[in-house]
Formats: structure tokens, C-alpha cells, sequence
């Protein structure tokens, strides 16, 4: 995952050119004194050698916005902030089942009415990830994660998740 991905934010774009889908890129936010309008929440989105362009700025619905993790999971999907991931079996203590994905503490957890995990619980449990060093697990995703929608596309799993 190239540096430009693991420092990503996502959120659901809201403008013309591309109603309702979810973009990932560089946040940036307008105030109205600059914008000349309203307040603008924006995604400032990379082509694929990483160089931006104005024609990939996404006007964004602020509520939807989430800091990607910088990991993937089993499938190769970049886990953000409000993803609804499966840890696929128990680590350690911590037991298989749905958890979202939060911002709290100043880090990125897994979090469920039963449980909070660290990323590191994970990345650095031996038995998922024997011998690999934190760069193989970042290229090659959480063997134990699946993302599986997140708290806006699909609130039913975040209710599902609190229960």
C-alpha cells in the first residue's frame, strides 16, 4: 500500500459528477469565506501514478468521512474508519464476530458491545501472521479480517454489531 493510500479518507460523494459513491483520497475542507458559497467538504482524489487533478475533487457528505487504517483485509479491501469488518475466529481473548471500526484514543480500534481490539492484537498475533513482518501484512491484508459494509451503507450492521 503506497503512502498516498494509507493516509487516505473516505466518504460518500455527494456532487453531480459522481452521486453516491464512495471515494477515497486527501481530505479538504473549504470554510465559506474561501469557497465564496456554503462550507465545502471535499476528497481530492489520486489518479494512479499518485499525481492529482483538479478533475478528481469530490464534493463529500462530511458525515461519511473515515481515515483509512492502512491495512487491507483477507480480500485485499482497504479497511476506513466505520467499515463493519468479521474477525473470521478468536484472537487471544478476543472472540470471532462483527466489530466497527472507531477512532478513539487517538487510534484505530475494532470495537463491539463485548470487546475492543487493537490493530496490533491482530497484526502481531503469531499464529495469524507467522513470520511476516508489518509491510507483508499491509500488502498482503489481515488474514482474520473481512470487511463486510460499513455504519452508512448499511446501519443494520452497526445495529446488529451494538446488540
Amino acid at each position: 500500500m503506497k503512502l498516498h493510500e494509507r493516509l487516505s479518507v473516505r466518504g460518500k460523494a455527494v456532487d453531480m459528477n459522481s452521486p453516491q459513491i464512495w471515494v477515497a483520497g486527501h481530505y479538504v475542507n473549504l470554510p465559506e469565506s474561501v469557497s465564496g458559497v456554503l462550507e465545502k467538504h471535499m476528497i481530492r482524489r489520486d489518479d494512479e501514478s499518485g499525481k492529482s487533478r483538479s478533475s478528481f475533487y469530490h464534493i463529500v457528505d462530511p458525515e461519511t468521512l473515515g481515515q483509512s487504517t492502512g491495512l487491507k483485509d483477507k480480500n485485499g479491501e482497504p479497511i476506513f474508519e466505520g467499515d463493519i469488518v468479521k474477525l473470521l475466529h478468536n484472537i487471544s481473548f478476543h472472540k470471532a464476530g462483527l466489530y466497527q471500526v472507531i477512532h478513539h484514543w487517538g487510534c484505530l480500534l475494532l470495537h463491539n458491545k463485548d470487546d475492543i481490539v487493537m490493530f496490533s492484537d491482530i497484526v502481531f498475533d503469531t499464529q495469524q501472521h507467522p513470520h511476516e513482518s508489518i509491510g507483508e501484512i499491509q500488502a498482503n491484508g489481515i488474514k482474520v479480517l473481512e470487511v463486510i459494509g460499513n455504519i452508512h451503507s448499511n446501519p443494520e450492521l452497526a445495529q446488529l454489531n451494538e446488540k
